[in-house]
């Protein structure tokens, strides 16, 4: 064969060669599949190579080009989804007795929408969160409280943030020690870590808050418009009456409301924004009556008998350790005990009766 068609040959044997690892290479082969976009957020898929980019730059860049936020990438790239995170960093003060109005908790990142909740300790009494990640109601303590919240998207991927909320708005405050009685009128006034040495008495329109204070002597209060006694001692009868917003006495252990201690009868009687008596160890009868709105009995031990009547709005009534008889009557709807049953040492009647 001559020399020229033997180069030729080979020639045209190189360019074949050459042509079919080219084709190789820009064909893709059949079965594979693309990563799956949708899943969590550990489950990325990796970024479109840039020519002149090593993977790590690639991939740096990749996400800063697409968080916040989600899409694809420029050029059709693949479906980067951002981490989920709280981004709400601060709230604003609330006032006690007021109406909270705060701003709802936001977040970015996952796969919305979100689902709020607390994780760990407590909002201020009065004030709860909604699932939306609204914080409503009206705080019935002061004080600046911690707590965390929990943010969970619809992948069931979850985020949580440390936060704290302030309450202020006392009118008048009151420490130290008082050797004599006490009257209140309207307005908003704070007991904190106070003693007050005879009666204490709290007329119409009051807003009152009592942490960590000893009364050395008994409690009155009428119509007022709404009272929160926390850790407090009081060496006698308590009895509220007739208050247009919520009544707390007292609240579980480790809350920011912890039980008080009550020498004599505890009467709660006629309040029309609901009725708590919790955590309490109370050396009387209790009797909780003709209370509107929500009802909680719950806790206490109380060295008497208990009677929990005509109460609307839902009442509770759960883990009470009574020194006599637990009846129940007239309560619309009857009570619960949400699967904690009380421990009367007398007989559970009337609507208590399957609850003791």
């Amino acid at each position: 064969m001559p020399r020229y068609v033997r180069w030729s040959a080979l020639a045209a044997g190189a360019l074949a060669f050459s042509l079919a690892g080219w084709l190789a290479s820009v064909v893709p082969k059949s079965g594979g599949s693309a990563a799956n976009a949708t899943g969590t957020r550990s489950q990325l898929q990796p970024a479109v190579h840039r020519p002149g980019l090593s993977g790590r730059e690639e991939d740096r860049r990749g996400r800063g080009s697409t968080c916040p936020g989600h899409g694809p990438q420029r050029g059709g790239g693949a479906v980067v989804a951002c981490p989920l995170s709280v981004t709400t960093t601060s709230l604003p003060k609330a006032t006690l007795g007021a109406r909270y109005a705060g701003p709802k908790l936001a977040a970015s990142g996952g796969t919305p929408p979100y689902t709020w909740s607390i994780s760990d300790r407590w909002l201020p009494p009065g004030l709860s969160l909604s699932p939306a990640g609204a914080i409503s109601g009206s705080p019935a303590l002061v004080g600046t409280f911690h707590f965390t919240v929990r943010a969970a998207d619809s992948a069931r991927d979850s985020n949580s943030a440390s936060m704290s909320l302030t309450v202020g708005g006392c009118t008048s405050t009151i420490t130290g020690i008082r050797v004599r009685p006490l009257a209140i009128g309207a307005g908003v006034t704070c007991l904190d870590q106070a003693t007050i040495s005879g009666p204490l008495a709290i007329s119409a329109g009051a807003t009152v808050s009592i942490q960590g204070s000893t009364l050395n002597g008994p409690l009155y209060v009428q119509k007022p418009a709404r009272v929160a006694v926390c850790g407090t001692t009081i060496s006698g009868p308590a009895s509220v009456t007739r208050a247009t917003g919520p009544v707390l006495l007292g609240g579980t252990r480790g809350t920011p409301c912890p039980g008080d201690t009550i020498t004599g009868l505890v009467t709660l009687t006629g309040d029309s924004g609901g009725a708590t008596l919790a955590g309490a160890t109370i050396s009387g009868p209790a009797h909780v009556a003709g209370n509107a709105g929500p009802v909680n009995v719950s806790g206490n031990t109380i060295g008497g008998p208990a009677s929990i009547t005509g109460n609307t709005g839902g009442t509770v009534v759960a883990s009470n350790s009574v020194s006599g008889s637990l009846s129940c009557s007239g309560n619309n709807p009857a009570p619960t005990d949400h699967g904690k049953p009380n421990k009367p040492d007398g007989p559970a009647t009337g609507q208590c009766s399957h609850l003791g």
